[in-house]
């Protein structure tokens, strides 16, 4: 194998190790570029989420300092103390309805009195209560019938005597609920929707899917077990918009899932460039590692063959060379200059060889000359 070839081999060699080298990086780089995409989704979803179980959990205590002091009223013959009260926590404009239910059949709200109108028992959110174990509770959202806002129930039971006395039904517009979802961005993308833990699409950015089930959506419906499980976490999907990220996350006082969908271009754009600039590398990493490779080989094979080609006039007996030129401070250069010293001392060597040879025949003509005057 000639020195050619050697060093192409080997420069394909060092192309290979910097391919392995770049994979390696590039593959750490990804995982951590991946991580901090992930964190940076999660956490965009995380701060509404939070923001908003903030929210509806403010809303909610309404409900709880009503149970808390409603106790204390009785459950007969305090109609206008109890409505005094809800009045008194029922202050937010957001806070549409609440009222005061008992098991003796009270039905009181901050303006009305329907007792022996309206059974309590009847009511769903008041059995929701009723089965609570003394906590605060939500019902599926729904639209007032009245103006065609969004509207969820917060009921919480409070207990007299020890045992289940009536439950306080809080009714709350969620207009902010919506916003919430708008807000919903991640590089100024993305879909924004809030899911019900029963799977009733509450609030999207695509108003069309509002108060719709998540079957209706059979992307999303395929992920909304896994959602419900995990409680957080994010996911690729197939739209007919193309192919998206979904992060999520549970909101703890509803119970509700935050979403929002970006498309998978916009997520992983840092990504498919961090891939673009590491292929581009190696490509010019391996580029220049074959072109010094070979241009080394060129060079060295160069200078061989010239110290050859002298080395081959010697063997034919021309001694009458110039001398090899290679301006090089290397091992060509020293083996150069060891061909130019032996071919002066060739010359040399033949240059004494030749007088000696005449000094020789100089002296045999003297002595046949002498021979010849003894014999006469």
């Amino acid at each position: 194998m000639k020195i050619r070839q050697k060093f192409f081999v080997l420069s394909g060699l060092v192309g290979v190790i910097i391919a392995v080298m770049s994979c390696v990086g590039y593959y750490t780089a990804y995982t951590n570029l991946e991580r901090s995409v992930e964190g940076e989704l999660s956490a965009t979803v995380g701060a509404e989420a939070q923001g908003l179980d903030g929210w509806i959990h403010g809303k909610a205590n309404y409900a709880v300092a009503a149970a808390t002091i409603m106790p204390s009223v009785g459950n007969k013959g305090a109609v206008p103390q109890m409505q005094e009260l809800l009045k008194m926590v029922a202050s937010d404009k957001e806070v549409v309805g609440l009222v005061n239910a008992t098991e003796t059949g009270t039905f009181v709200s901050a303006k009305k009195d329907n007792t022996g109108k309206v059974n309590p028992q009847e009511r769903g959110w008041y059995k929701q209560a009723k089965a609570a174990n003394g906590k605060l509770s939500f019902t599926e959202v729904y639209k007032d019938s009245t103006n065609g806002k969004l509207v969820v129930t917060a009921a919480m039971p409070y207990d007299a005597d020890g045992k289940f006395a009536g439950a306080i039904c809080e009714d709350i517009e969620l207009g902010t609920l919506e916003t919430a979802v708008g807000n919903l961005k991640y590089h100024g993308e993305g879909k924004g929707l809030l899911i019900s833990p029963k799977g009733n699409i509450i609030a999207s950015t695509d108003e069309d899917e509002n108060m719709k089930p998540v079957s209706d959506n059979a992307a999303l419906a395929a992920h909304f077990d896994e959602m419900v499980q995990k409680g957080e976490g994010y996911f690729s999907l197939d739209t007919p918009e193309g192919k998206k990220v979904l992060a999520y996350q549970t909101i703890p006082t509803t119970g509700w899932i935050m979403g929002i969908s970006v498309p998978e271009d916009v997520v992983f754009a840092s990504l498919t460039r961090l891939k673009i600039t590491y292929a581009i590398l190696t490509l010019l990493g391996i580029l220049i590692a074959v072109a010094a490779s070979l241009k080394f080989a060129d060079s060295l094979s160069t200078r061989l063959e010239r110290i050859r080609e002298h080395a081959n006039e010697f063997a034919q007996g021309n001694l009458a060379q110039e001398p090899i030129v290679i301006d090089t401070q290397d091992e060509t250069g020293d083996l150069a200059a060891a061909f130019n010293t032996m071919g002066e001392k060739l010359r040399s060597l033949i240059s004494d060889i030749a007088k000696t040879s005449e000094q020789v025949a100089a002296a045999s003509e003297e002595l046949t000359a002498n021979a010849h005057q003894s014999a006469e």
